[in-house]
């Protein structure tokens, strides 16, 4: 099947199967949207599957590192690739301000530096231009 939900999705999909249900979730929700209000379809909201990412597969996991390292270090490889090759706005935006500057406000890019030192270097990288 040549079917594509967006980068984000895809690489998600492919690397953390543990997002499934959450980008199932989300598309669901997105299209009984827009059945019920006679919407178009459009691209699917990054911003609530970047918070979902978030909020249910790294905050919850981040303080027992070593049972979950290898689930956090996918999910890192996603989020760097997305900074690297994504959409600025579409891609990047997303998961920057639902995950990465959340992990900052919480104090916890040094944890995730323990384990993903290229993404927070590239982080950093990023905020010292904003």
């Amino acid at each position: 099947m040549d079917l594509s939900l967006g980068k984000f999705q895809d690489l998600l999909w492919m690397l953390v199967p543990e997002s499934r249900t959450m980008i199932a979730e989300i598309l669901r929700e997105e299209l009984d949207d827009a059945i019920e209000y006679d919407l178009h379809l459009n691209r699917s909201n990054n911003y609530a599957l970047a918070f979902a990412v978030y909020d249910k597969l790294i905050r919850p996991v981040l303080a027992n590192i070593s049972e979950h390292r290898d689930l956090l270090i996918r999910c890192f490889v996603v989020i760097q690739r997305i900074i690297a090759e994504g959409n600025p706005a579409y891609d990047r935006d997303p998961v920057v301000m639902e995950i990465l500057n959340r992990l900052d406000a919480a104090g916890q890019l040094e944890t995730v530096n323990y384990l993903a030192p290229d993404l927070i270097a590239l982080y950093r990288r990023m905020k010292s231009s904003w």
